[in-house]
Parts: structure tokens; sequence; C-alpha cells
């Protein structure tokens, strides 16, 4: 079973690498869809409705609105980067903004499903040409907010210990 979702997820970020490429009117559509609750938009449903399937679970389908929103926001095609999205961010970090983004990240990775589509937003509009594997975002929103948190725990190890500093020195007595 898995192994077909991750193929639904694959075809579907396929399908946004081709619509967006020189569609400028879905391209408006789902950036409209950023400035409303997740599935609220009706300009969006053209494009995500035919990925909705009739067993589909409403967060899936939530988490296809949210992908195809920021997608449309971020406009780089789906990469194969290796890291989650905590990578992704420390990625982007510098020491200039390393305390925004800690700030801004640690809100995404504590917040609730239902809002965790206004933080990534915050986040992936500061992200101009930053490669996104939008199909790894996909698996890990499905199971955002589970009782163990894995995939926040999982970010937040791989954004801290991307961004670590070396220890001070005061640090190693």
């Amino acid at each position: 079973m898995e192994k077909i979702e991750i193929d639904i997820d694959q075809r579907f970020v396929d399908y946004l690498d081709n619509l967006l490429a020189d569609n400028t009117a879905a391209l408006a559509a789902l950036r409209r869809g950023n400035t409303m609750r997740p599935g609220e938009c009706s300009d969006m449903y053209r494009y995500v409705v035919p990925w909705i399937g009739e067993k589909t679970s409403k967060w899936t389908e939530t988490v296809y609105y949210i992908v195809a929103g920021l997608y449309a926001l971020n406009k780089t095609k789906s990469s194969d980067v290796a890291e989650n999205f905590g990578g992704v961010v420390a990625s982007m970090t510098r020491d200039d903004n390393r305390a925004a983004m800690e700030k801004r990240f640690q809100i995404l990775i504590t917040s609730h499903r239902d809002d965790v589509h206004i933080y990534l937003r915050q986040i992936i509009q500061m992200m101009k040409d930053v490669p996104i594997n939008w199909v790894k975002l996909i698996k890990d929103l499905k199971s955002w907010n589970t009782d163990t948190q894995r995939v926040q725990r999982f970010w937040a190890k791989s954004f801290w210990s991307l961004i670590k500093k070396a220890p001070e020195e005061s640090d190693k007595k």
C-alpha cells in the first residue's frame, strides 16, 4: 500500500512540475490557495481534486492542497535532495539570519497540523531557488502530529545537527 501512495505522490509532484512550467493561470490559482485554509480556495479544485481518491483521508487531501500552494510559491522543480525539510531549512540558514530561522523553525515543528501550512508558507517564501524534495514533504506531512511526532523530531535532528556551531571554549572545560 505504501509503495502505491509514494507513486501517487510522485505522480502528483510530476504533474505540478509540468503544469506550472508554462501555465500562469494555474500558477496564480495555486498561489491564491495560500491565502486561505487548505481546500477552501475553489480556484485550486480543478488542479487538485483529480488527485483525491474516494478513499483518500481528509488529512491527505489537505496535504495535497498545502503542497500545491507551496509549490506554486517556490517554483523549483522537485528535487531528489536527500535532506528532509529540516535539513533544507538548515542549508539556507546563515549566521546573519540564524536566530530568526531557528525561531521560525521551532514554531513550525511545534505547530498543530491545522496550522502547519501557515509556518511552512512563511519559511518557503524565504527559500527562493532552494530545491525541495516535494515528494518527501508530502510523505512527512501525511505523518504530521502522530503521537510520537516522528517527523518533527526527525526534522529537528536534521536542522540542529546541520547548523550546530563548534563548541565554545568555555563548553570544552
